[in-house]
């Protein structure tokens, strides 16, 4: 909604009630597995941090959930494996490594 509201220019109030809307409609007539609610609860606010595609938030979300979890067990931080470059921007700026795959554009195969 973030993204498209973004590309239909949308003002923040409208985007805010069709936000709202998804989470009545989500709780009317949705189940989540335990855990999931939390990972949504994030990818929603990293989408509207970032204008992430909402799969992209969901896999920036559950890579700033697997990162914590690492730290928390004093493992090494997950390094998060994207080839977008608006996900990925948006993975740096929350404090994740992020490898791609691709090679530079200007790099010749």
């Amino acid at each position: 909604l973030t993204r498209r509201g973004r590309g239909a220019r949308w003002t923040d109030e409208r985007i805010d009630a069709l936000v709202h809307q998804f989470h009545v409609d989500r709780r009317a007539r949705y189940r989540l597995l335990d855990g999931w609610r939390e990972i949504l609860q994030d990818a929603m606010s990293v989408a509207r941090r970032h204008g992430l595609r909402g799969c992209d938030a969901v896999h920036l979300a559950s890579a700033l959930d697997a990162n914590s979890l690492h730290t928390e067990a004093f493992a090494e931080p997950v390094t998060m494996v994207s080839a977008d470059d608006d996900l990925n921007a948006a993975a740096e700026a929350e404090g994740l490594t992020v490898l791609t795959p691709l090679p530079p554009p200007h790099a010749t195969p």
